[in-house]
């Protein structure tokens, strides 16, 4: 068997690269698995044609500002630079009207009064009201998660904090009606909340306006990765010890109940002394590489029933001749990161949504499209540009997952069509290459993107904190001694952030006996 390696890690996605860098940095000599030939997981790039890079997964870097990760591990230093987009996202109505979110708060209230001046106010409130809220938020999101009993106890010492939980317990549609009165002004918000691949009508949802909108106000929020996804993983890599592509775990090995090291798909078995990290989704881990004999009573069955989401992104990728001019009233929306078309009403995204639920992808598409290359002109041949059409479309469709290789290229017809009638340039001619990446793309490629999931794992509350994965464990460890998991099916959540794998890190450290080299953080207590 070899050895020397203290840690071993499996599966190079962004998580699995922070917590072995966060280690490889203490000291630890660490190995990261993955199967791909390529690292990164949803942080990732790719030529739609020559010339032209897109990034199929994380396009809209929103969290990773907000946590300790690119400072902690000098990311800049080795070329992990970001863009941050003044004009952030305009939902633009079919009559031509528009509605647009600015990194400048003056600036959005004063488009939010275009359609209403008490929403405009409100809006502005909210805002400021829910900053401690955020900043909460944050450090919740970059430390071991707390029993919701305690959680929810330092919440409810304040009045803001109050309001705040009683947010989180509805959903984000019930935050819209309860803040606004116009039903454009609640299309706009709702649609960008949507974005998280939750339901907005789902309970549970409420706080993911305060997570998205303060953030957008802030030195953070959206922003490009310049050069695509794939610069992140790049500097995450200089940190994280060994790492091999091409390198499938089949098995994780195991004396008495210790992980002691992982066998390869072809046989190879390699030895850690003193922890095994998995980046992999639950099911993998528990019913393909521990033996179940270690598993306790009841713990297969939390592994069994653990959820993954509906529902994920249809991406279009398109290499253009030219920027998309919209026709629209407004110049917004043309210098926009991010646009949204084709949802006018409350009611379109109630069907949308449903039609989701019973496996059929939108008869009518609505969706985000982004525009890199608007910020970011390094990924395309000079004059050119990328956009990336972001639909959702179910993970398992009636008739079953392979009817998305039947359908998807004729689902991409439709959507085109839908852009074309938006725009005032966009024709077929227009048109250089193009991907269409479907749900059963997704999940084909990576395989723990189950059924396309990018998330890995529903996030409502019975899924979230210390439910997520599984309860019963401190945060991060499992039922094999020296096992842990470090993935997006842990604490927090899936995101281009790095807090699973942070946090991760932490529990490991201690557990080794390792004193961590970082700050790290804790949680805010609601101040008003």
């Amino acid at each position: 068997m070899a050895g020397g390696y203290d840690v071993i890690v499996i599966g190079a996605g962004s998580n699995g690269l922070t917590l072995a860098s966060y280690l490889a940095k203490g000291g630890q000599k660490v190995l990261v698995l993955e199967r791909l030939p390529y690292p990164g997981g949803g942080v990732t790039s790719r030529e739609i044609i020559p010339g032209f890079t897109t990034s199929p997964h994380a396009v809209n870097h929103n969290w990773v500002h907000t946590g300790p990760i690119r400072k902690d591990l000098e990311l800049e230093k080795f070329g992990s630079r970001y863009i941050f987009p003044e004009i952030i996202y305009s939902h633009i109505f079919s009559d031509g009207r528009s509605l647009t979110l600015y990194r400048d708060l003056e600036s959005t209230v004063a488009e939010i009064a275009k359609f209403s001046k008490n929403d405009a106010a409100r809006y502005r409130d909210w805002i400021r009201e829910n900053e401690p809220t955020f900043e909460f938020i944050t450090r919740a999101t970059y430390a071991p998660p707390r029993p919701f009993s305690k959680l929810f106890g330092l919440l409810e010492e304040t009045p803001s904090g109050m309001r705040a939980l009683k947010s989180w317990l509805g959903s984000v549609d019930d935050v819209a009606d309860a803040l606004f009165e116009n039903e454009c002004v609640k299309v706009w918000f709702i649609v960008y909340c949507s974005q998280t691949v939750q339901e907005p009508h789902a309970k549970g949802t409420g706080l993911i306006p305060v997570a998205l909108l303060v953030n957008q106000h802030r030195a953070g929020g959206n922003s490009l990765s310049v050069g695509g996804s794939q610069s992140m993983t790049t500097a995450l890599e200089a940190h994280g010890g060994e790492l091999r592509t091409g390198c499938h775990v089949s098995r994780i090995l195991t004396d008495g109940n210790r992980a002691t090291g992982v066998a390869l798909s072809d046989g190879t078995k390699i030895k850690a002394a003193r922890a095994v990290v998995s980046n992999a989704e639950p099911h993998q881990v528990f019913q393909e590489m521990v033996d179940a004999k270690l598993l306790p009573e009841g713990f297969s069955d939390q592994i069994r029933n653990f959820r993954f989401v509906n529902f994920t992104i249809f991406g279009l990728h398109l290499a253009l001749e030219e920027n998309p001019i919209y026709r629209c009233e407004a110049d917004a929306p043309n210098q926009a990161f991010n646009a949204q078309i084709g949802i006018d009403t409350q009611d379109e995204i109630r069907k949308h949504f449903y039609e989701l639920s019973i496996g059929e992808p939108p008869a009518e598409p609505g969706f985000m499209v982004l525009h890199p290359t608007r910020y970011d002109p390094s990924i395309a041949p000079p004059g050119k540009h990328i956009t990336i059409i972001w639909q959702y479309g179910p993970c398992h469709p009636r008739g079953g997952d392979q009817r998305w290789d039947e359908i998807k290229e004729e689902y991409a017809d439709l959507c085109m069509e839908v852009y074309e009638r938006f725009t005032l340039n966009l024709t077929d001619a227009s048109v250089i290459g193009r991907l269409a990446y479907t749900p059963l793309d997704i999940a084909r490629e990576n395989i723990s993107m189950v059924g396309g999931d990018m998330i890995s794992g529903q996030t409502l509350l019975d899924q979230a904190g210390i439910f997520r994965p599984f309860h019963g464990y401190p945060p991060y460890r499992t039922p094999v001694d020296g096992l842990y998991l470090c993935g997006p099916s842990t604490h927090p959540r899936g995101g281009c952030h790095g807090a699973c794998g942070y946090n991760a890190a932490g529990a490991v450290a201690e557990d080794i006996g390792m004193k961590p080299w970082w700050a790290g953080r804790e949680y805010q207590i609601l101040k008003n």
